[in-house]
């Protein structure tokens, strides 16, 4: 059974003490084989630092070769989804010309996210509109009205900690979202 830990806690400890835990559960399992899973490129990059014979499994990298992710003990699953298919869908929705992003700043992966979409602003007509964040609770402050008519929500782990408040605080002010992660159910609509 792989072990997910919050992404939180891969910067609150050494990634060599998140290993060592990861590795003396694996140990302490009854199964033969077990590989440790790291939930966002951080996580599984700092992981992947310390041990190079172990298998580390990710979830959550939006573009696991450009961070540098790939390795023969590495391998996941890649959030990534053209962006551009994403923009025309938008496009047919609405006709926006100011895209917010919501990205966590410290996450590289979602970084890069951010400047492809800035890339393809004058192929598509829009201002992208930045709004980083370093913890989900940043999510809160956040206020598109005025600022923005269309926000893209990054599926970093950060951010998708917080999908829901994104998505409360942009609908509250009509303004359409639009992301390749799930927004949880939480009974509100």
């Amino acid at each position: 059974m792989g072990i997910m830990t919050k992404p939180r806690l891969a910067t609150v400890v050494s990634a060599r003490f998140l290993l060592a835990i990861l590795l003396s559960r694996c140990a302490n399992s009854n199964k033969k084989s077990t590989s440790p899973a790291g939930a966002s490129g951080p996580e599984t990059l700092a992981a992947a630092r310390e041990t190079k014979s172990i298998p580390l499994v990710f979830a959550a990298v939006y573009d696991p070769a450009a961070i540098g992710c790939l390795a023969r003990n590495v391998t996941g699953i890649s959030s990534k989804v053209p962006i551009t298919s994403l923009l025309r869908y938008l496009k047919k929705l609405t006709p926006f010309t100011r895209l917010a992003i919501v990205y966590a700043e410290q996450e590289t992966d979602f970084v890069r996210q951010a400047q492809e979409l800035s890339k393809l602003e004058s192929q598509y007509g829009f201002r992208t509109v930045k709004m980083p964040v370093k913890k989900s609770d940043d999510t809160k402050r956040l206020a598109f009205a005025g600022k923005a008519d269309a926000v893209f929500i990054s599926v970093s782990a950060v951010v998708n900690e917080a999908i829901n408040m994104v998505v409360q605080n942009a609908h509250a002010a009509k303004i359409p979202t639009i992301s390749s992660a799930e927004r949880r159910n939480t009974g509100w609509s």
